[in-house]
């Protein structure tokens, strides 16, 4: 289903590849394979392997790992760091910015489609 500027919304997209391949898929995003899970058990497994056999690896990110891509100590330290600023208090107050962004992000991509 379109969103309201013409962009397929990715979660509709995403949910009808997992039906269509039992849940579990590969997609290639910006060149990097990503892995989705779409059932529960096998999240389940995934964060009890996790990261002892699965590791976070985004040739973008190796040299400056982000919060979201970084591993073992890196993350702890950045986790520990950044804790404050995603309690529910703070993580309300940013809901109007991110919802303006994707906006702006939603009609960039419908002027270059």
């Amino acid at each position: 289903e379109p969103s309201d500027c013409g962009v397929p919304e990715i979660h509709t997209l995403l949910e009808r590849w997992a039906t269509e391949a039992g849940g579990t898929f590969v997609a290639r995003i910006a060149g990097e394979p990503w892995l989705f899970l779409a059932d529960v058990e096998e999240v389940h497994a995934f964060l009890k392997a996790r990261p002892h056999l699965f590791r976070k690896t985004s040739s973008a990110l190796r040299s400056n790992p982000a919060l979201f891509m970084a591993d073992g100590h890196v993350w702890r330290e950045q986790r520990r760091r950044t804790a404050p600023a995603f309690n529910e208090a703070q993580t309300d107050k940013m809901v109007p910015a991110f919802a303006r962004a994707g906006r702006a992000l939603c009609h960039a991509i419908s002027a270059h489609a």
